[in-house]
């Protein structure tokens, strides 16, 4: 398994194809490098095995999440890993579209990324940032922006919030094309929460910025 492999599990479960395990994950997930959201590490590693033909290598049964992350510290190591204390279902990975899931509680959060065979861990406390590496306050913001994008986007069941007009196309993975803008500009001290962002249209967007009333 190669992160091409990863790469190409997570383009599949973004559409539907969760491969042999599905489960939702109760505390991982494995960090898509290319837009920072969060898909469950069950779904992932089992169906990149799947497309390396190493699905042999996870038995017959359930996979423990310890024993994937293996997988990926050894086969992947570039591939960031995060996880929660606690083994409560958060609304992230394939289970984003259940809106009565929690929102994850970042204050639990851990990120990981090996670069050999030995785990490094940085947690997050409270989203308090001191003495934090910048590499992972910079994952980490990452990661929650991504989040905080796809919740916008899905909550607004495909209409701009300012035209109310339909978003003008649907993505490859079948999301309505909206941008997120945060309302108060995280340049001046805006939250990046679901309640300072809203989804518009391309147009409606630009007028936001460049408008009479634009931020700029």
């Amino acid at each position: 398994m190669k992160q091409k492999h990863v790469l190409n599990a997570i383009n599949r479960i973004k559409s539907g194809q969760l491969g042999s395990y599905a489960d939702l994950s109760t505390k991982h997930y494995v960090i898509d490098p290319r837009d920072g959201t969060p898909w469950d590490l069950k779904a992932v590693v089992g169906l990149a095995k799947q497309l390396a033909n190493e699905e042999n290598d996870l038995g017959k049964g359930k996979a423990h999440s310890d024993l994937m992350i293996r997988f990926l510290q050894v086969d992947a190591p570039e591939i960031v890993v995060l996880s929660f204390r606690g083994a409560k279902h958060r609304r992230l990975g394939i289970g984003e579209k259940n809106l009565e899931l929690p929102i994850p509680d970042w204050a639990y959060a851990t990120l990981s990324k090996d670069t050999d065979t030995s785990s490094i861990g940085t947690s997050l406390e409270s989203n308090k940032f001191t003495n934090v590496p910048r590499v992972a306050r910079s994952i980490m913001q990452y990661v929650r922006s991504g989040i905080v994008q796809r919740e916008a986007i899905i909550a607004s069941a495909g209409i701009c919030g300012d035209c109310k007009q339909e978003a003008p196309f649907k993505t490859s993975e079948g999301l309505p094309f909206l941008e997120v803008h945060h309302v108060v500009p995280l340049a001046k001290g805006g939250a990046d929460k679901l309640d300072n962002v809203i989804a518009l249209c391309p147009n409606c967007h630009r007028k936001r910025h460049y408008g009479p009333d634009g931020i700029g």
